[in-house]
């Protein structure tokens, strides 16, 4: 059986979801944490947000989490609403394939330093040893 822990499942999501992303004009600019320093535009970052234990057994193991997780994607302020709309229809479609359930979005934010940022957050229940949905196929 496949290595379930925490770590295992939101990496496993991570991977799944920059991989969708790698074939629009993201490409490879996907971040596991929020991104900063010098960066490439547009990009997007995935990041997991404090989750819960779900039930353990009689050896005090947890029987899975419920994985609630934050998108946040990044262009430059010139380009249009359409695009940051076009680019997170491909993140969304992606964490729905794997389960996860969008629980909120923003408006796109145009900060001070010259791009737009739209956040959404999805949560989803994993039992430890269940196979995310791309595993199963």
């Amino acid at each position: 059986m496949a290595d379930m822990s925490y770590l295992n499942i939101v990496t496993n999501v991570f991977e799944f979801w920059a991989d969708a992303l790698s074939e629009t004009d993201i490409g490879e600019e996907t971040y596991f944490e929020r991104p900063s320093g010098d960066i490439k535009l547009p990009c997007a970052s995935l990041l997991p947000l404090p989750s819960g234990e779900l039930g353990h057994d009689l050896h005090n193991d947890a029987s899975g989490i419920e994985l609630t997780i934050q998108t946040d994607l990044f262009v430059r302020a010139e380009t249009p609403l359409s695009k940051i709309y076009e680019l997170n229809a491909v993140s969304h479609a992606a964490l729905v394939a794997l389960g996860f359930r969008l629980t909120a979005s923003t408006t796109p934010e145009m900060p001070q330093n010259g791009y737009k940022r739209l956040i959404s957050r999805y949560a989803r229940v994993i039992g430890y040893g269940e196979p995310l949905a791309e595993e199963s196929a």
